[in-house]
């Protein structure tokens, strides 16, 4: 049987499909985004899963201070639509909070809102937040009492990695972890 790569990635909202980026090299689009924002904080929202999209978003609409805000992800078949959507227009979250429709229209009209999935990105980040997802793997016993739980941290370290490769001295990062406790049946 003959394994066949995925060259493309399947927006599940418009349906759209994306070819993969030959080349990881987004250098250009970084740059000339950031010529828009000259002055402003630069924040990098690593994952673009619900929490990190939605969380570009609330940093894209502080109300203190004026961002520049670029989300990265993978340029993956599972991911890169979501880049792709974003620039395009079309938020990469479907949910019932008219908030989010509200944030994100509000971060067109000010265009403080980019996606990559280029690492250059990093050396220009003056704050990064890691917005990646942890799977925690339940193993039970016999009678679902649990047993005992292990998380694959290699993700996260690769993506750390690809921070501290690129990042400037001087850069805030901060890990944005939600922990949900699974606790036994019978304490």
């Amino acid at each position: 049987m003959e394994t066949t790569i995925q060259k493309t990635s399947r927006s599940p909202i418009t349906q759209k499909e994306y070819p993969l980026p030959k080349q990881l090299d987004d250098k250009a689009g970084i740059d000339q985004f950031l010529s828009w924002h000259p002055g402003k904080k630069i924040v990098v929202v690593q994952g673009l899963g619900f929490v990190g999209s939605v969380m570009g978003l609330v940093v894209a609409n502080a109300l203190t201070e004026e961002y520049a805000v670029i989300g990265i992800d993978l340029p993956t078949p599972a991911s890169y639509w979501k880049i792709c959507s974003i620039n395009e227009g079309v938020f990469p979250v479907l949910a019932s909070d008219p908030k989010i429709s509200l944030y994100y229209e509000n971060a067109r009209k000010k265009q403080n809102y980019y996606a990559t999935y280029d690492s250059y990105v990093y050396s220009k980040a003056d704050v990064i937040v890691v917005d990646i997802n942890l799977d925690v793997k339940k193993h039970s016993s016999v009678g679902n009492d649990s047993e005992d739980y292990s998380i694959d941290l290699t993700p996260f370290k690769k993506a750390i990695e690809s921070i501290g490769n690129n990042c400037k001295p001087d850069v805030l990062v901060l890990w944005r972890q939600p922990f949900h406790r699974v606790l036994p049946k019978k304490l």
